[in-house]
């Protein structure tokens, strides 16, 4: 077992643990189910995608932003659902509105290059983007990066 802050992990229990509040209808732990089982740390230790994007979908009808963005991105990429980027460009708008900022930067280059059935708008871009700009991590520099390119 892997320690962190001194408790031994224990993925079983967790899973347990998260199933039981799932479905009670948490939608954290729905959201955190799925990432479970995406990572293959389910009772399978594969990784699961099609339950995994069950559960991102249930915490998604919740409004749980992080869900909102994981299932606009198992749409996306076609992991555990068919592939579809009109689905993942509605997901990440919701997430976008709850300012999710991976939503905010998908979605971004989504409008600017004109894809997921949305029109081409550099300026609603760069106005996502500008949104994250000034944090001091990952997300405000990929940020500042894309704002840089976006003319």
């Amino acid at each position: 077992m892997v320690r962190r802050g001194g408790i031994a992990q224990d993925l079983a229990k967790a899973y347990a643990y998260l199933h039981r509040a799932a479905e009670a209808q948490d939608p954290e732990a729905q959201h955190l189910l799925g990432i479970m089982l995406s990572q293959g740390q389910g009772p399978t230790g594969v990784p699961e995608k099609a339950e995994a994007f069950a559960w991102f979908e249930k915490a998604a009808s919740h409004g749980f932003p992080n869900a909102l963005f994981n299932t606009g991105a198992c749409y996306f990429m076609g992991d555990g659902v068919q592939q579809d980027e009109q689905r993942a460009a509605q997901y990440w708008i919701m997430a976008a509105e709850r300012n999710v900022p991976p939503a905010l930067i998908n979605l971004g280059k989504f409008y600017a290059e004109g894809r997921g059935g949305l029109a081409p708008d550099v300026g609603k871009a760069r106005a996502l983007w500008t949104r994250l700009a000034d944090r001091d991590d990952v997300f405000g520099e990929s940020a500042r990066e894309l704002l840089k390119s976006a003319r």
